[in-house]
């Protein structure tokens, strides 16, 4: 519980200060220049702050909910050692939020939200909390009785945020990045440039590279597309 409570203590100035960071670079090395417009960012930020509301009570009841049943041992994962209860949350975490974001693409219903997020035709940082607040409603709506059964613990949820939100941060970037160092960083994490294959126009292309945090979602499941048939054009 101690590793809990630091992580919920830093996560917020260390995922404003990557943000920043982030925003700052994009704008001295961006990859596309015509993708600059800060009225398009302010609305953007305006968006996501809108949404911690959302965010703050869903978080504080899941983890409020998955605490209560760490004490009771409640959830698959409670069978395991604890090292490989952590290790497994934040694989089942990522897969959970790989067939959440596919689910958005699959069901009209879902859609209906989740396009809110790709009519930004001006993808940069901001475009990372641009989100319907009905889409991030009806995430928590399914994300909390999933991890409950899993066994997710709330320190395996606190830890998996904070390494979710930097990457979807740095993959929504329009930081100038070489093809070489955007696979290296393919191996580890979801990169920018296989991020943005999925913004494009092209129902194909926007219909591919579903993955969260570890690519290999995309790659095991039939929806990794590794290079845009032509340059992307964002949006819907």
């Amino acid at each position: 519980m101690e590793l809990l409570t630091t992580i919920r203590s830093i996560q917020p100035y260390v995922v404003a200060i990557i943000f920043i960071i982030a925003y700052l670079v994009e704008h001295i090395f961006p990859q596309r220049r015509d993708l600059t417009d800060y009225y398009h960012d302010l609305i953007n930020i305006l968006v996501g702050l809108g949404d911690l509301i959302i965010v703050g009570l869903g978080g504080y009841f899941l983890q409020w909910l998955l605490t209560y049943l760490h004490h009771c041992h409640f959830g698959l994962l409670y069978f395991l050692p604890v090292w490989a209860q952590i290790i497994s949350g934040l694989l089942l975490a990522d897969l959970f939020m790989y067939w959440w974001h596919r689910a958005n693409h699959i069901f009209p219903a879902f859609w209906y939200f989740h396009r809110f997020h790709h009519r930004d035709t001006k993808l940069n940082v901001t475009s990372s909390v641009r989100f319907h607040a009905g889409e991030l409603l009806l995430s928590y709506v399914i994300k909390i009785p999933v991890f409950a059964l899993l066994g997710i613990s709330a320190t395996t949820v606190a830890l998996y945020g904070f390494i979710l939100l930097p990457v979807i941060t740095l993959h929504h970037s329009n930081i100038r990045i070489g093809t070489i160092p955007d696979k290296i960083i393919r191996i580890f994490f979801v990169s920018p440039r296989m991020h943005r294959i999925h913004h494009s126009v092209i129902r194909q292309e926007t219909n591919s590279n579903y993955s969260s945090v570890l690519p290999y979602w995309d790659m095991l499941f039939g929806s990794y597309l590794p290079v845009p048939a032509k340059p992307i054009e964002f949006g819907i």
